[in-house]
């Protein structure tokens, strides 16, 4: 319960990390209303096998998407919950949607005039896996065409 008080007392001084990563296995690809393909493994061919499996469990509170093109809000309002605050899809999207469109840059001064440091940028997983382990969520913003 302390640990939760020392995040709400700090909210201001938290980040949260907003990246571009252009991967289509990301958790976000469902959220265009196109089926991901899925991958077929030739299970003859040599496959590097992970030894060891190294995780971060953050506590983000999950929410479904509540319409079409939602992801940013629904992303937005489970990462403020994260930090204590109680946002709305509803009231995410009425400042981040356009014309049917999130925009990644309206987000980020929305979240700005909330008292949260944003970053926008371009990160390795293992440059991810560093902001996991020190409890700052990370939304992955990606694209993904055929």
């Amino acid at each position: 319960m302390e640990g939760n008080n020392m995040k709400a007392k700090a909210m201001g001084k938290i980040t949260i990390a907003l990246f571009l990563m252009l991967i289509v296995s990301l958790f976000l690809t469902s959220c265009s209303g196109v089926v991901t393909p899925e991958l077929q493994l030739d299970l003859d061919e040599d496959i590097n096998k992970v030894e060891e499996i190294d995780y971060v469990y953050l506590d983000v509170p999950y929410e479904k998407y509540a319409g079409a093109n939602w992801c940013l809000p629904a992303s937005g309002a489970m990462t403020f919950k994260y930090f204590g605050e109680n946002i709305t899809q509803s009231e995410i999207a009425s400042k981040v949607i356009t014309n049917g469109t999130s925009s990644v840059f309206k987000f980020i001064s929305y979240a700005k005039n909330l008292g949260f440091e944003v970053k926008y940028q371009s990160k390795t997983i293992e440059e991810i896996k560093v902001l996991l382990k020190e409890d700052i969520p990370v939304i992955a913003v990606q694209n993904y065409s055929l």
